[in-house]
């Protein structure tokens, strides 16, 4: 992961067997909040048989609700707007979304299965979690809003890189960017949408962990057994994958741009790495 980078975008592969970026982007996304759609709304009956009613999203403990929202929102972001914001998108190698596709199934069924308590199927199980308003607890309102403002930030510097793409069409020429957690006093990250997203997943994770326990949460943050969940899973996936490709990404500018990089900018973490 920290060598190789995936081939579409700057590391496209000029050998062939690429496809239009913008379409594979948006299928390749899309596949993972329909995923959970679909896994939240399944139901089996005695018989084995599964069937799909998307009204059964509406029963969920608000908590579990509120989580499922989240992650759609964040992909209703990544798959829509991202589509029609982002001025262009290189072709990428025919790998980069079979292989998307086949993460985004994987996780989309088990954030699904695990939000309507169906992955384990213990929680639901239990009275005191059905009854328990995650919501009004005061770690759970933390953590969504930490959520908040990673989902807010990663936006913003997405929109920063946009816009610098539109200035750069027709040129094809690349700039430096620059405002809010690119140019903080310490230097500023070069990756701060990747910095944004692992706040957004470390809080869902978070905040996932407090509806999942029978009993009042105690402090998630500190509990190493939040990771064994399908959305702490998904933040362990993140980091190792969006750390190295930020460091990555920080080379290519240093190398890229030289001295037009400040020198205390980091690739993710301000003022450490």
């Amino acid at each position: 992961l920290g060598r190789a980078d995936a081939p579409h975008g700057r590391a496209a592969n000029p050998l062939g067997f690429n496809v239009n970026g913008v379409i594979a982007w948006f299928l390749m996304e899309l596949v993972s909040p329909v995923t959970c759609l679909m896994a939240a709304s399944m139901d089996s009956n005695s018989h084995g048989d599964y069937n799909f009613d998307l009204r059964r999203i509406w029963t969920l403990p608000t908590g579990r609700l509120i989580l499922l929202l989240a992650f759609l929102l964040h992909y209703f972001n990544r798959t829509v707007v991202s589509t029609f914001r982002n001025p262009s998108r290189s072709k990428m190698h025919v790998i980069v979304p079979i292989m998307a596709v086949m993460f985004n199934l994987l996780n989309g069924y088990l954030i699904g299965t695990s939000l309507s308590g169906q992955c384990p199927p213990a929680p639901l199980q239990s009275s005191k979690t059905i009854a328990s308003p995650a919501w009004s607890w005061a770690m759970f309102h933390l953590c969504m809003g930490g959520w908040a403002i990673g989902f807010i930030s990663n936006i913003i510097h997405d929109e920063i890189l946009y816009g610098l793409r539109r200035s750069s069409i027709g040129t094809g020429k690349y700039s430096v960017p620059h405002g809010f957690l690119y140019s903080l006093p310490l230097g500023g990250v070069s990756c701060p949408n990747y910095l944004s997203e692992l706040l957004e997943w470390f809080s869902f994770a978070n905040a996932a962990s407090i509806c999942f326990q029978h009993l009042e949460p105690t402090n998630t943050v500190c509990d190493l057994s939040i990771y064994d969940s399908p959305p702490g899973l998904f933040f362990l996936a993140m980091v190792g994958v969006l750390i190295p490709r930020a460091v990555r990404t920080h080379h290519w500018y240093r190398d890229k741009f030289g001295d037009a990089i400040p020198k205390k900018r980091r690739a993710i973490i301000p003022g450490i790495l």
